[in-house]
């Protein structure tokens, strides 16, 4: 396993509450430069490829009210938001609505895994949207310390 890791850049970004933050690990291969964002347990990045592709990497808590149009500000034409969004968008109605309605604004569309990624509940709350990247996802479905399955995410 540190052999894999040994080929990886990290990123972190510490959290709102008391279960972590966002953790984003990158091939060394990829050029990876972290975009300043004073939001909490939010982690932007700039992937450096034939044209830059901007990785947002997000954990919005349950428990808070995301504002998602403060988001806004960092997404850009060719960007990718992956992360614990903790709304299932077929279940969870006017939180879902909002949460479209602002991927909409920015042109942006949901990727989501075939499988569950909650552990807990029969829910998929951990995805993608995307403008202008494709992108292939799929939960980790391994040994994991989280109560979700980590997303995978392949350009």
């Amino acid at each position: 396993m540190s052999a894999a890791l040994s080929n990886h850049n990290v990123f972190y970004q510490s959290g709102e509450n008391a279960h972590g933050g966002v953790l984003v690990m990158v091939r060394k291969d990829i050029s990876a430069v972290r975009v300043s964002c004073s939001l909490p347990s939010i982690c932007a990045l700039d992937l450096q490829f034939d044209q830059t592709i901007r990785l947002i990497a997000m954990y919005a808590p349950e428990s808070k009210k995301r504002n998602w149009t403060d988001l806004t500000p960092l997404v850009t034409n060719c960007c990718m938001i992956l992360g614990d969004f903790n709304i299932d968008t077929e279940q969870d109605g006017e939180k879902a609505d909002r949460l479209l309605k602002w991927m909409d604004s920015c042109c942006h569309g949901p990727v989501v895994p075939d499988s569950n990624t909650s552990l807990r509940l029969d829910r998929t709350i951990d995805y993608a949207a995307t403008i202008g990247v494709d992108i292939t996802i799929q939960a980790y479905e391994s040994d994991t310390t989280s109560d979700h399955n980590p997303l995978l995410g392949v350009l």
